[in-house]
């Protein structure tokens, strides 16, 4: 019984830094981040509408209903950082981490979140689609 309380206290803990981080990005790039949702250690996080991007990569991507796919896709690659899109909306992705998430995994994912959305806002197709661009 210890055993269990002890994991899920340390599951809240750590899903209270991952949303913070979420709530951090949604806070600093409002224009691509929406919303955040879940809790626990189960949370997702919305990505906002880029059909209107300059960079028409990133407005093809966004208008074909493929935005979570690609940026899944780029923080897999660039980040190495597993997630996917829902089923229900295809531009929220999730986290389903495993409880044995190191406070260093926590960090990379900081980070990674937060050069994927300079790079979103940033318009920088190259940067998000690789060799997929221009």
């Amino acid at each position: 019984m210890f055993i269990a309380w002890e994991g899920s206290f340390h599951g809240k803990q750590k899903g209270e830094k991952l949303a913070e981080i979420f709530h951090d990005l949604r806070r600093r790039f409002s224009g691509a981040v929406g919303e955040v949702r879940g809790r626990g250690l189960m949370l997702g996080l919305e990505f906002t509408d880029q059909s209107h991007a300059a960079a028409p990569g990133i407005a093809g991507v966004s208008a074909n209903g493929m935005r979570g796919h690609v940026i899944s896709g780029y923080l897999l690659h660039v980040h190495r950082v597993r997630t996917f899109p829902t089923a229900s909306a295809a531009d929220t992705l999730r986290f389903e981490p495993s409880l044995d998430l190191a406070d260093a995994d926590i960090e990379r994912l900081r980070l990674a979140r937060k050069v994927r959305c300079v790079v979103l806002r940033g318009q920088d197709e190259q940067a998000l689609l690789g060799g997929a661009a221009g």
